[in-house]
């Protein structure tokens, strides 16, 4: 746990005890300040009564005594604030997050921060990865694995990179990255945001300038979308900035490119074929390649070193993450998937697929799978969304209504045995959040191995 020498002896409001709300509290705690810790959630109370954590009814509060408010990343803040927010913000009382905290405790520490709104875990696993098979010490955290504040003190250069989201950005007022990637940007959390401008505004703030760098921080922005593109042409032009575009579309003299299936640096040479990265499959995971390239060359990690991570990268959980194969069928878990944009470069990397799809809907638009159709053979649908789904689908391939995760996956399997002669893939890609019927896309990838687990006892 970090203890954040910036903040000693303040009076702190902390609202949201999930997690990384926890640990905050007790690294606050540890640093000599006075916490005043809420959540609307008993049971959160009840945990951190048991850590020691001071409560404070934090809507009858007075917000002038307080010297700052953390908000756990999951409290709205900057469109519809939550009612403490609003307190805090009538008070002009500072709120912040955990980022905030670990960065401004930590001057002398190497930063690279990771966003975007698909590909920023694999991305940051795929850094991480990198970096040890370079011999460099590093932690990773943030809103992949470990909360920031539960990170060890760095010692000896260590590097921290972390994976940042928008909600974790919004809480940001003066932090700051050493290397900073942006990935791409497409519609999600919108009811977060309020609309799509609000978000790029979140996601921006990665690109904050350093108050006391002497050298240029180092941007990687994906420019195959249109708010990547405006992004390098406004930080391209910053003499405070080194940036470096990616792109898996185009062909580029100033930055990292994909062109027959081989990543490409600024010099024209050859850094990797992505045919040998088998854990990387896709355009999207192009993209995530390039970043970690273009990462390991602002940091001079050997070319050699960074076609071997590729290559050799194992995947993250619930990332089009290969299960199982049962008499001829594949089944892959892409539960991370959680809008149609995401689902949709999923489809795209296999044929003959049997797509187990549905949620709770974030906004579908299924013009946009187009492109993928013939790859589907069947839709199998499940939670909150399947009638909507299905009626946007309109008979462009055949469905069936499955209700739940269990049915849908021996559904699945059933129908793709007919025609096991041409290597179907079970697919669960699905382009909804899973809050309907699971706690998170985690709980919903676990049950999709235990039934395939479970399927496989019962067939053989």
């Amino acid at each position: 746990m970090i203890k954040i020498k910036t903040r000693r002896d303040q009076k702190i409001a902390l609202f949201g005890l999930g997690t990384s709300g926890l640990i905050t509290a007790r690294a606050l705690s540890a640093s000599g300040n006075k916490i005043s810790a809420w959540d609307d959630d008993p049971i959160q109370r009840k945990k951190a009564k048991q850590q020691n954590i001071i409560l404070e009814d934090l809507y009858i509060s007075d917000f002038d005594n307080f010297d700052a408010l953390v908000l756990a990343p999951g409290v709205p803040f900057t469109h519809q604030p939550h009612t403490i927010a609003k307190k805090a913000l009538l008070a002009k009382t500072q709120i912040i997050g955990d980022v905030e905290l670990l960065i401004e405790t930590l001057p002398e520490t190497k930063f690279i921060g990771i966003t975007g709104t698909n590909g920023k875990s694999t991305t940051t696993a795929l850094v991480g990865h990198m970096l040890e098979k370079a011999g460099i010490k590093r932690q990773i955290g943030g809103n992949l694995g470990p909360p920031a504040l539960s990170l060890r003190e760095p010692v000896d250069g260590e590097i921290i990179v972390l994976e940042v989201s928008s909600y974790q950005l919004d809480l940001t007022k003066n932090a700051s990255f050493d290397i900073a990637a942006f990935l791409n940007l497409s519609s999600d959390h919108l009811d977060r945001h309020g609309n799509i401008k609000n978000y790029f505004k979140a996601k921006s703030q990665i690109f904050r300038q350093c108050q006391n760098s002497k050298k240029p921080q180092i941007a990687i922005i994906g420019i195959d979308d249109e708010f990547g593109r405006s992004l390098h042409n406004e930080i391209s032009i910053n003499p405070f900035w080194q940036s470096y575009p990616i792109s898996t579309s185009e062909k580029l003299e100033d930055g990292f490119y994909v062109t027959d299936e081989k990543i490409y640096d600024m010099s024209g040479l050859v850094i990797c074929d992505l045919r040998k990265a088998k854990n990387l499959l896709g355009i999207h995971n192009w993209q995530n390649a390039l970043a970690a390239a273009a990462i390991g060359y602002a940091l001079e990690i050997d070319r050699e070193i960074i076609a071997e991570s590729i290559m050799n990268f194992h995947g993250l959980p619930h990332r089009m993450e290969r299960v199982d194969s049962l008499n001829g069928i594949t089944f892959v878990n892409d539960s991370k998937a959680t809008n149609l944009e995401a689902s949709e470069r999923a489809l795209a990397c296999y044929k003959n697929i049997f797509w187990i799809a549905g949620g709770r809907s974030k906004g579908l638009d299924c013009n946009r799978l187009a492109d993928c159709l013939s790859n589907i053979h069947h839709v199998f649908l499940i939670g909150e969304s399947s009638e909507e789904f299905e009626k946007l689908i309109n008979n462009k391939v055949k469905t069936t209504l499955c209700g739940n995760l269990r049915t849908a996956v021996r559904e699945a399997y059933n129908a793709a045995l007919v025609c096991k002669n041409l290597s179907p893939t079970v697919l669960l890609s699905p382009a909804c959040a899973s809050f309907d019927q699971w706690e998170n896309y985690e709980a919903r990838g676990n049950a999709f191995r235990q039934f395939i687990t479970s399927f496989r006892e019962c067939v053989e």
